[in-house]
């Protein structure tokens, strides 16, 4: 059995505990990305938390355990810059345009099926800047 932190509490595991691969996967429901690391059970059982207040905290669900960090809150600013610092999986280089090509032929080359909107988006700036 395997216990897994998102996000924040990922974010502090890694800093404080021990540091997993962070798994970074964007979820379409919600229109974010999540940051998760997974870890075995029996770890958790060798960790001393005391330092660190861990507090159990029951839930409806038999199977569900929940633990509370206190007292080591987590600055937005840090999270934020430690997110943008994970490496994002399939991260594809943007299309760049050559100077000597014209436009026609990179439209023609441009697969937006693989494509982000974002990545489409930039493309059209950059087929913009050669007008």
């Amino acid at each position: 059995m395997f216990y897994k932190a998102y996000n924040q509490n990922a974010m502090w595991f890694v800093q404080k505990i021990k540091r997993y691969n962070v798994t970074v996967k964007y979820i379409k429901n919600i229109q974010q990305e999540v940051f998760s690391i997974g870890f075995p059970v029996t770890y958790l059982n060798t960790l001393n938390l005391k330092p660190f207040t861990a507090q159990n905290i029951d839930n409806t669900a038999s199977n569900l355990c929940c633990y509370t960090i206190t007292q080591q809150p987590i600055k937005t600013t840090n999270y934020i810059s430690w997110c943008a610092n994970l490496p994002r999986p399939n991260a594809q280089p943007i299309q760049t345009i050559k100077p000597y090509t014209n436009i026609r032929t990179q439209l023609q080359n441009f697969n937006m099926a693989i494509k982000t909107p974002i990545e489409a988006f930039e493309f059209l700036i950059q087929l913009k800047k050669m007008l």
